[in-house]
Parts: structure tokens; C-alpha cells; sequence
């Protein structure tokens, strides 16, 4: 029988994702009913991995990579049982979200949508009704006329293209007209919650809702998490994305961390959906990278690696520190958080050091 040698070669991950600039919690301080991206807010392309680095290789500037932070962020949605506690909660959601964006709780819940059908034998198009625009902030078009000349143009482009690499006539222009029936326009989008999967994992795709049967309008979607159909022709072959521009604070309370309750299957489930990508680099060369269609995914991803060289994700043992930090295991455990740059230790381990000294004066004083 013949042996197989697989071989890993080790590379920096990445991944791009869409992240408005600034964000706000909104319907009252106290009881937001989202977090969403302001409406003067410029998009830009967000690599989650750009703050996540190796154990070995952290310097003493890193900032916490976004797994760790979402680690604390969950830790402070178990504590939310009071008014004041859920006030901190939801602040730590607006600066989580406002450093590494919205979590993607819309892909979680809805995922793909379900396109209408239409007797064409070829290929749709799904208009766009949102362009980013050289201010980089979202603009709206009506779909039906810019989006849909969008879309032409983006046909033509491409088939030139195509005929330049095999070396055929160039295409005519003319040739590129969406017909009525081969466009779809947004507001025909319809989605459904993903059905209960038993063979792979024996739970439904996510576990953050209630299985339901109904199938939910483009418009009803759009009010919950602020969908817009953007012309994205360089990150999309089909020419768009659907962007959440804004998520319910109920699914934030929804959060669950790391740490030694982390199940294989849980673990599995988070990672559906995240696979290895060829990315096209520098010169014509190419790097890998990763396909992950949301932070949710990109964090679940950070501790898989983590796990894969035997980093530990630890929670401060200080009383009253919520955050995380990252260490390898070693002969005496580390207990606190991080020491920051120059100096010797960490705030936590200072306070805990002080107070076993403190401890210890007072033993012998009640000893004498």
C-alpha cells in the first residue's frame, strides 16, 4: 500500500472583507436594537487577519488579534444579566465593531438568497442598487436603469477579456443587452432560513433562531440588516455582493467564547463555509489565503490555528478582568494578562502580586 506525504506549508493568512469606517448602537442607549454602520461611513476592504500573528512572532506593539477580543466580548454577554452590565456589553459591541466590523450574523441566519426562476437559458443577472462611490461611501441607483447598464458593461468587459486570452475577434457591444426576463432586481429577492442538516452535524446550519418555514421579502430582510446589492466587479464574478450594513443586537447576546467547553462539532460548525483560496500577489505570483465570508468565521479560524500550534486562549484569573490573552503551555501557567510594552508585568499580575503580598503581611501579623 502505497504512504502519502502531505506536506504544510506555513503562510500568513488573510482574508478581505467589507468594513464601514464608524458605527452607532441605535433605538436608546440602554436597550439598542442595533449596531450599524453610519450613514456617512466609508467602506473599504478589511484584511481581519492583519492584526493575528503567531505566538512567536508577536512584538510587544501588537494590538490583541480580533479572536481574542471576541473571546472577551462573549465572556461580557454571559455576565449581561443586569442593566449596568448590558450597558457595558453593548458599549464593548460598538467598539469591537467600529475596530474590525460587523460579526456577519446576516449570513449566519439567511445565507444565500433564493433567486426567482425564469425560463433563460443562459445566465442572470442580479442588478445592483447601491455603487460605492470615489468617496468611498455607499450611493444608491435605481436598478433597473444604472444597475442594469452596470451589469451590461461588466458582460462586455469580461467577454472581451475571454476572447483576448484565446485569441479570438473581439466582441460587439451591441451583443450585451439584458433582456427584462434575464435580470433579477432586488426586490425580487427572497430568503429562508437554512433547513436542519442531521447527516453532517445533527443540528441546523446555525443555532441562533428558531426553525421556521416562511420565506421573507427582499424589503423585510433589508429592514433587519440593511441590505444593499453593491456593484463589486472586482471581488465578485457575478459583478455584486450583499452588504449588511447593520446587525440586531439580539444576536450579539447570542455569543458564545472559547475555552476547554469549545466542542469538536461546534468548532466543525463554525468553520463551514471557510476554505483555503489562491490569491493572486505581487508580480504575478501567487499567495494562499482564506475564503471566509465573515469575522464570525475569520475568529473560529484564528483559534482553529491557534489550536493547530498548541496556543492556549486563557482568560485573566484577576477578579474583575474580563479580557483574554494567548500563551503556549508551559511549566508554570501563565495566570494574567500580558505584560504591555516596557514594562515587567501586567496591571492584573501587579494588583494579584500586591495582594498575596498583602496576604502574607497579614498571616504574619496574626501569627505574632
Amino acid at each position: 500500500m502505497a504512504h502519502v506525504r502531505y506536506v504544510v506549508i506555513e503562510h500568513d493568512p488573510s482574508a478581505s472583507l467589507w468594513k464601514a469606517s464608524n458605527h452607532r448602537l441605535v433605538s436608546g442607549a440602554l436597550d439598542p436594537s442595533f449596531i450599524e454602520a453610519v450613514p456617512d461611513a466609508r467602506w473599504a476592504r478589511s484584511d481581519p487577519f492583519g492584526a493575528y500573528r503567531r505566538v512567536g512572532d508577536q512584538g510587544e506593539h501588537d494590538e490583541p488579534s480580533p479572536h481574542v477580543v471576541y473571546a472577551a466580548l462573549a465572556y461580557r454577554a454571559e455576565l449581561a444579566d443586569s442593566s449596568d452590565k448590558t450597558k457595558l456589553f453593548h458599549m464593548a459591541i460598538n467598539v469591537f465593531v467600529n475596530k474590525f466590523g460587523l460579526l456577519g450574523w446576516f449570513g449566519e441566519e439567511f445565507g444565500a438568497p433564493v433567486l426567482p426562476e425564469r425560463p433563460v437559458g443562459g445566465l442572470v443577472r442580479l442588478a445592483p442598487d447601491t455603487i460605492i462611490g470615489k468617496d468611498a461611501r455607499l450611493r444608491g441607483i435605481d436598478p433597473a436603469t444604472e444597475g442594469k447598464h452596470l451589469q451590461e458593461q461588466l458582460m462586455l468587459h469580461q467577454a472581451q477579456q475571454e476572447s483576448a486570452r484565446l485569441g479570438l475577434p473581439p466582441p460587439r457591444p451591441g451583443d450585451y443587452y439584458l433582456e427584462p426576463k434575464e435580470l433579477i432586481l432586488p426586490s425580487e429577492l427572497r430568503f429562508q432560513r437554512p433547513s436542519t442538516d442531521f447527516v453532517r452535524t445533527g443540528f441546523s446550519r446555525t443555532p441562533y433562531y428558531e426553525r421556521d418555514d416562511e420565506i421573507y421579502p427582499y424589503d423585510d430582510v433589508r429592514r433587519r440588516y440593511g441590505l444593499r446589492v453593491v456593484f463589486d466587479p472586482e471581488h465578485s464574478a457575478t459583478g455584486v455582493i450583499i452588504l449588511p450594513t447593520r446587525e440586531p443586537i439580539s444576536m450579539w447576546h447570542t455569543l458564545t467564547g472559547f475555552g476547554d467547553h469549545v466542542g469538536v462539532r461546534y468548532l466543525n460548525r463554525q468553520l463551514n463555509g471557510v476554505s483555503p483560496l489562491v490569491v493572486a500577489g505581487e508580480d504575478e505570483g501567487r499567495t494562499a489565503g482564506w475564503d471566509c465570508p465573515s469575522l464570525l468565521k475569520a475568529v473560529h479560524l484564528m483559534y482553529f490555528l491557534d489550536l493547530l500550534t498548541n496556543v492556549e486562549l486563557k482568560k485573566c484569573q484577576a477578579p474583575g478582568c474580563t479580557e483574554y490573552f494567548r500563551a503556549r503551555p508551559r511549566s508554570t501557567p501563565q495566570q494574567y494578562c500580558s505584560r504591555p510594552p516596557g514594562k515587567k508585568q501586567s496591571k492584573c499580575a501587579s494588583r494579584a502580586s500586591s495582594a498575596m503580598h498583602r496576604e502574607r503581611e497579614r498571616r504574619r501579623s496574626d501569627g505574632a
